[in-house]
């Protein structure tokens, strides 16, 4: 990558005909961001509680550092969930502010599915400019399956956000004029597939062949 063409991160403002920057992209931003918040979130007491195994695994979790450690289905700590705890991290922190509620099993996946929107806005504007990152970051967060995940306490929306972020961090890695910070972001996006490691295992590395094929000699747009 040390002979790719670097660029400038976009701005979330673009210049009008008399020379002056108009704010749109970013409130449209927060717009999309809304939408995704809404559509996670709505009526989110009332949407059950979740996946009973991974909900059941939360309560053990919540109940000492051992058990909240190696992500224990039951309460004496002897056998864990099928995957590695991280997803189930944030649900058990979640119970501990909040008490034990189905909301507040849920409400972490809300958050992280409205972060996964705008990483992937950001890590799409660097590419290929606001309007294609507006749409990209609209079409994740309609997308009906996403909409699912995301009301559930499954482990894919952790995966996705990890994932999406690696994504950003490979992207600021390419962008960067440094070497110093190049290998900072780098080691940032190896960093962020392994905690997708931990929310789905072998799923995490989806994205490797892509990282694996972006060329060290990138174009200039």
């Amino acid at each position: 990558m040390t002979a790719a063409v670097r660029h400038a991160e976009p701005t979330s403002t673009e210049p009008t005909a008399d020379g002056k920057t108009t704010r749109w992209p970013r409130y449209a931003l927060i717009g999309i961001c809304a939408v995704g918040t809404v559509l996670y979130g709505w009526a989110l007491w009332s949407h059950g509680w979740g996946n009973s195994f991974y909900t059941a695994a939360v309560k053990s979790m919540s109940l000492n550092v051992k058990n909240f450690l190696f992500g224990s289905f039951d309460p004496a700590g002897v056998v864990t969930v099928d995957k590695p705890p991280l997803s189930l991290w944030p649900q058990v922190i979640s119970t501990w502010i909040f008490g034990y509620h189905n909301w507040s099993i849920l409400l972490p996946q809300v958050i992280e599915g409205v972060a996964a929107i705008f990483l992937l806005h950001r890590a799409v504007r660097m590419w290929a400019g606001e309007h294609a990152a507006l749409v990209a970051a609209l079409v994740l967060a309609l997308t009906p399956i996403t909409v699912v995940t995301n009301r559930t306490n499954n482990t894919d929306t952790m995966l996705v956000l990890t994932l999406v972020a690696a994504a950003y961090a490979f992207t600021r890695a390419i962008h960067a004029n440094r070497p110093r910070s190049r290998t900072k972001w780098l080691l940032g996006a190896a960093f962020l597939i392994g905690c997708g490691f931990l929310a789905k295992m072998l799923a995490a590395w989806i994205v490797a062949p892509a990282f694996l094929a972006v060329p060290e000699d990138i174009p200039q747009a």
